[in-house]
């Protein structure tokens, strides 16, 4: 697994793809390798069938085993790109608002004209392919006729139905985890607990109880629904990573290393503002005014790993978030965006385009050593 993840690393590089390519690029691949091994299984199955029969015995179509698992290969690789392109690019609006089960039943029914369609295609190849024809031959449509009337073409329908389900079922469980969590989980990364250095971003919408009121609960949540998708490509063009939703704060994550490259836990903070006062005018048409948002940044260390037994879930622990959480609450008294420690500002490579303010120490509930904090504005 370590050795295919650093060849995509390496090829992702070579190509230099954008944060928001790489992060669609693996969206797509998951897609591409389910097809690929669920055609692969397919097609092992179909040989311990048949063996060196030669031959279909419904069908007494031309049985190879070396075309079929080339057959099935380039089929399952073309569809998976195509269910993963369209997934990625095309229903997520259309389908955002519907139910999980639902979503998975209106999309894998809408597929299955894809996949008669699809497998007929490739069985039209296929067949002139052996026969060393044109594909509109006499003798490769005969055949297709046969193939497609048969009860086994029923069965490969259904067979490739329940793919699509899987691989669906999967792909929202995916987006409901978060993609780096999801992986996580499949690697097993957080089975045993860690310790590592993590970046922490807590960020909390200003005025959030007083918005509450004047919208009401359902207006509000429409609100908090459109301020936390609006975000996400900041978010994914920083490499960071979604902690936790907590009402009208979400937190933010980064390995040290990734969130100090180019400091992206910096620039986060001000991709997300430009991108909510770029849709400033919306957020007046549908609510009536625009989020504004106040944030901390802290890094240390956190005990990393799984935890719970009827429900998983990855949890970080530490004084790191406790001490983000009472940084991030001095914000209003400083009169601050963004606040970070000092901790943090010894590691960043910051620039010109940055003024930092010293404001001096904070002295924590139980704990013998301040930290310092800092005002960060843009210059």
């Amino acid at each position: 697994m370590k050795v295919v993840n650093l060849v995509v690393e390496v090829l992702l590089v070579s190509i230099k793809m954008t944060p928001k390519q790489k992060h669609n690029f693996y969206k797509i691949l998951q897609f591409i390798v389910l097809w690929v091994v669920f055609g692969q299984l397919y097609a092992l199955v179909e040989y311990g069938l048949l063996g060196d029969s030669g031959t279909y015995p419904t069908t007494q179509n031309i049985y190879d085993p070396s075309d079929s698992f080339l057959f099935v290969f380039a089929g399952t690789l073309v569809l998976g790109a195509i269910v993963g392109l369209i997934e990625t690019f095309g229903f997520n609006g259309f389908f955002k608002n519907r139910s999980f089960g639902i979503k998975i039943l209106l999309k894998s029914l809408l597929y299955l004209v894809l996949i008669v369609l699809f497998l007929v295609i490739l069985s039209f190849i296929s067949t002139a392919s052996y026969f060393n024809t044109s594909l509109l031959d006499e003798q490769v449509i005969s055949s297709v006729f046969r193939f497609v009337l048969n009860p086994t073409f029923i069965t490969i329908v259904i067979y490739i139905g329940v793919m699509f389900i899987i691989t669906l079922f999967f792909a929202e469980i995916r987006n409901n985890l978060g993609m780096f969590v999801f992986a996580n989980f499949v690697r097993g990364k957080y089975h045993k607990p860690r310790v590592e250095e993590r970046i922490f971003m807590f960020m909390d919408m200003k005025s959030s109880t007083t918005i509450a009121e004047n919208l009401g609960h359902i207006r509000y949540y429409e609100l908090l629904n459109r301020y936390y998708s609006d975000m996400s490509d900041a978010i994914i063009n920083t490499y960071g990573e979604i902690y936790q939703y907590v009402g009208d704060e979400v937190i933010i994550t980064w390995p040290l290393e990734n969130g100090l490259k180019n400091n992206n836990c910096i620039r986060c903070f001000y991709e997300i503002k430009l991108a909510i006062e770029n849709k400033s005018e919306k957020y007046m048409d549908d609510f009536g005014l625009i989020p504004k948002f106040k944030a901390a940044i802290h890094c240390g260390k956190v005990t990393s790993g799984e935890v719970g037994k009827l429900k998983k879930e990855i949890v970080f622990s530490g004084d790191v978030l406790n001490t983000t959480s009472r940084i991030q609450e001095c914000c209003n008294q400083y009169d601050a965006e963004l606040l970070i420690s000092d901790d943090l500002k010894e590691y960043l490579p910051l620039k010109k385009a940055l003024k930092i303010e010293h404001l001096g120490l904070l002295t924590l509930k139980g704990k013998q050593n301040s930290i310092g904090i800092n005002r960060v504005d843009l210059v």
